[in-house]
């Protein structure tokens, strides 16, 4: 299905539904971000920094290239931020020109819907044209980037709970119904997530701390465990699970994994890293957490896909073209959902992409001896943001806990 759709965003074939107009924006971003993802491979960066030192090169990124930093990383980021612009450019543009669109049929809509060959193109071409923008431009949208990131985490936040909460009940009800089998995946399913949490608590006490000092990372490393615990405890609660029959175990282990991984991020992201790390380089040890951020990203891209429509009567996902001889009523039909908050949502989390990228390190110019330019600076900020983060996922979690049994009254319509 998504080959198909592929192939058809580079040539006239058949009209896309409404479904294959989604998954086809997803593929979009999905290959924006992997390509700005590439940009940071060691033979990319290695090439990049080759290049960008020869004297007759059309584009200058001017990183430090003192001994005893990282050029090529710095280079490698500064090309995905320059990827991830073009990106956002695109996104800002067809926003601004789908606002107000009603029909798919009108103006607006065939812009979103139609003209994908176009699309295209201009999307490449943005992502050229970013590369001639000057350094200082590119490495100040870090703090646009950074506060745009946190309102998508926010909507993360509550995209895990809701589809943890939707998941969890789904897996009971096979548990309750079903046989032997499901029993045991449901109990295997509790039981991987568990362990997937200790070994990542385990693996940050390991290379974030050292027996003497580092009581900082050690207390934040801690207190996550400590709060993923209780609201552990909470859940089993029986006055907590009488008054929300959705209250058990696997939503709390499955939100419980992406506190955890928060905190590791903002673990990662400290500056006075090299004092507790056990890793030969800081960058080498955010590796992972990139990994994982990027997969949750294209995750939660794909789940905002499938769910963006505001009724019951979407499109079915196996109808990615329009019928024969439909395309005309397809026309007249009412959009199924908002066409510039789609957008909206698609620059919020190519911003988050980018922090995930680059491990929330930001741009900083300082001069090193006899040379002077951009290196890599790890910031307080974004060790702040992502712990406050994954408190704000404990408390959501514990609140949709407590919440109905506190306030009975409230809920009754809910639960």
């Amino acid at each position: 299905m998504c080959c198909g759709t592929g192939c058809c965003l580079c040539c006239s074939c058949r009209s896309f539904s409404s479904a294959g107009v989604r998954i086809a924006y997803f593929l979009m971003f999905a290959m924006m971000m992997c390509i700005a993802w590439i940009m940071r491979s060691d033979g990319v960066q290695s090439s990049l920094t080759t290049q960008s030192n020869w004297p007759h090169w059309i584009f200058s990124i001017s990183c430090n290239s003192s001994p005893n930093v990282d050029e090529e990383a710095c280079i490698g980021l500064f090309a995905s931020y320059r990827i991830v612009l073009g990106y956002i450019f695109f996104s800002a543009i067809m926003c601004a020109m789908t606002l107000g669109s009603s029909r798919r049929g009108d103006m607006r809509g065939s812009i979103h819907s139609s003209w994908w060959p176009v699309k295209i193109l201009v999307l490449l071409v943005l992502s050229f044209v970013a590369f001639f923008l000057d350094d200082d431009t590119v490495s100040n949208f870090y703090w646009a980037a950074f506060v745009l990131s946190l309102i998508y985490i926010v909507f993360q936040i509550l995209m895990f709970i809701g589809t943890a909460y939707r998941s969890s009940d789904s897996v009971v009800d096979s548990f309750e119904d079903g046989g032997s089998c499901r029993r045991f995946f449901t109990y295997a399913l509790a039981l991987i997530l568990f362990i997937a949490i200790i070994a990542i608590t385990v693996v940050m006490f390991i290379f974030f701390t050292k027996e003497s000092g580092c009581d900082f990372n050690k207390f934040f490393i801690s207190i996550n465990l400590v709060l993923f615990l209780v609201a552990a405890v909470t859940s089993l609660i029986p006055k907590v699970q009488e008054a929300n029959p959705s209250s058990n175990i696997l939503p709390v282990l499955l939100i419980g994994l992406f506190q955890t991984y928060l905190c590791w991020a903002g673990i990662a992201s400290r500056p006075d890293y090299d004092e507790c790390t056990s890793v030969s380089s800081s960058l080498k040890a955010q590796t992972p957490s990139i990994v994982v951020g990027m997969i949750l990203l294209f995750i939660v891209a794909w789940w905002f896909v499938v769910n963006s429509v505001r009724n019951d009567d979407q499109t079915p996902w196996n109808e990615v073209f329009v019928a024969d001889g439909q395309e005309e009523a397809a026309k007249d039909e009412d959009n199924e959902y908002n066409f510039s908050l789609f957008h909206v949502f698609f620059i919020l989390a190519a911003c988050y992409g980018l922090m995930v990228l680059s491990s929330w390190n930001k741009f900083e110019e300082k001069t090193i001896g006899s040379d002077s330019g951009y290196v890599l600076s790890q910031s307080n900020a974004a060790f702040w943001a992502n712990v406050i983060m994954s408190w704000l996922v404990w408390l959501t979690l514990e609140w949709s806990l407590v919440a109905p049994a506190c306030c009975p009254d409230r809920f009754d319509s809910v639960i």
